[in-house]
């Protein structure tokens, strides 16, 4: 299925951008618990375009990158391929490279989760299985896509030499997150999440520091405040139309999916519960606060016959999986001069290299990842920004 690209690229004056595009296609069962049929989101291709002051690179020494266009060159003990300044970096070379690799997706993505998350490093994890409350084993990295990308900000001294800038921010001021066709394609971008691990520059007293930086991001959030997703809930992943179940000293109780406040079943258990009766629910039932009732999905089941649940998803006393958005980390742009927000990374000290790990991947717990988005198109567009030098 081909996908419909709509990215349109932001001049910004004085300011210097690099715009990172994906475009994907979802196929087979979305439901991402691992009962169902295997799920993938196909990228019909990754490119990443320049302004004439950045250089975009791949961290790898990949040779076949070469072939394409890019130049090898070691910096201290590690090779970068760089595209011309400029010239973007075309989605044959992300291709190519996340092929290579052998490592990560490449044309695909699974369905996973970050699990429960406020700060510092990320540890994504397999869907859950029916029945099991808690999957704890680490995601296959088949079903996510990892990209390290570098990049360099060139400017001239005042012999007019080429040179690379030192301590220079750089910071993701835009996100393109969209259906390929608004009428068609749902709502399922909205389930996309990234990852950024870089370091950020500090000057104080005149003496350049650096500190490393991590976010998780939803890049299809515009809120000026951080939002975030619950990791818990009662589940359907038997796909019966019920939320599942299971027996419990002569009783059925709705299992509790996910991370709570609570260590222990028992103390899950003592969650004062309400008791369906000896009849199933005729209608749909939004434990999850979905704000949908209107067709059966993973998130929005109905409650079986004498059956014990929570009275309220808020006795769950759910995780949370916190996230910036693009309006916590964009900048201020005064005139081409950037202030605020937050860096993702910046060019170091000695070389003048900027090295940014990129991971994105479908958030299972969102609850825009359901059967009803099958076949779904999207984009993705990231836009990095520096200040005017």
């Amino acid at each position: 299925m081909k996908t419909k690209r709509r990215i349109s690229f932001l001049s910004i004056g004085l300011t210097s951008l690099v715009f990172l595009g994906f475009a994907g296609t979802i196929s087979g069962s979305l439901a991402w618990w691992a009962y169902s049929t295997r799920v993938s989101i196909s990228y019909q291709g990754t490119s990443v375009a320049s302004s004439e002051q950045l250089q975009i690179g791949i961290k790898t020494d990949d040779p076949n990158l070469g072939t394409l266009g890019m130049k090898r060159e070691d910096v201290a003990g590690q090779s970068y391929y760089w595209c011309d300044a400029g010239a973007g970096l075309p989605a044959e070379i992300i291709k190519t490279y996340l092929e290579d690799e052998k490592v990560y997706a490449s044309n695909k993505l699974e369905p996973v989760t970050s699990g429960s998350y406020t700060s510092g490093d990320l540890s994504l994890k397999n869907p859950l299985v029916s029945g099991t409350p808690f999957n704890s084993y680490t995601a296959d990295t088949k079903k996510y896509v990892y990209i390290p990308l570098a990049f360099r900000i060139i400017r001239y001294n005042s012999s007019n030499v080429k040179d690379y800038a030192k301590g220079e921010n750089i910071w993701l001021s835009d996100t393109k997150v969209q259906a390929s066709d608004a009428e068609k394609d749902g709502e399922v971008y909205k389930a996309i999440r990234m990852f950024t691990s870089g370091q950020q520059a500090t000057v104080n007293d005149e003496v350049l520091n650096f500190a490393p930086v991590k976010y998780l991001i939803n890049p299809s959030d515009t809120n000026t405040s951080k939002g975030k997703t619950a990791v818990a809930g009662l589940l359907d992943i038997s796909g019966n139309g019920y939320y599942d179940t299971y027996e419990k000293n002569g009783h059925s109780y709705n299992i509790v999916y996910g991370e709570t406040e609570y260590e222990t079943e028992d103390e899950i258990l003592a969650i004062e519960t309400v008791d369906q009766g000896d009849t199933s629910s005729a209608t749909i039932q939004d434990f999850n606060l979905t704000g949908k009732t209107d067709e059966l999905t993973t998130f929005s089941s109905k409650y079986f016959k004498n059956t014990l649940r929570p009275a309220s998803f808020a006795d769950l006393h759910a995780k949370y999986q916190n996230y910036d958005t693009i309006g916590t980390v964009k900048p201020i742009d005064d005139n081409g001069a950037l202030s605020w927000g937050k860096p993702v990374c910046a060019t170091d000290a000695v070389n003048g290299v900027a090295n940014l790990d990129v991971t994105i991947w479908l958030e299972g717990w969102d609850h825009h990842v359901i059967d009803q988005e099958n076949h779904h198109s999207f984009n993705l567009g990231l836009q990095f920004q520096i200040s005017r030098l």
